[in-house]
């Protein structure tokens, strides 16, 4: 039988570089996101760095404002935190 099925990649997406290409693609500036999300423009800053995690508060609202499901937002986000 092929493991052609069991692909298991070692990398996953960082979260934040879907958030700014999203943001870009809504022609939104990290000041105008933060106020649309509730946030500051420093934290949206940090999400997009990667530096400060999605929750799932913040994928609650990302759904609202984005369109993406929260639960990609999350599913992203914990992907990305669990590998090395």
């Amino acid at each position: 039988m092929s493991s052609l099925n069991n692909f298991q990649p070692d990398y996953a997406p960082a979260p934040g570089a879907l958030l700014l290409e999203h943001r870009k693609a809504n022609s939104l500036t990290q000041s105008e996101l933060a106020i649309r999300l509730g946030l500051d423009k420093k934290t949206v800053n940090q999400i997009e760095n990667d530096h400060h995690p999605i929750t799932t508060e913040t994928a609650l609202k990302l759904e609202t404002v984005m369109g993406l499901p929260a639960h990609i937002w999350s599913g992203l986000e914990a992907r990305y935190r669990e590998l090395p």
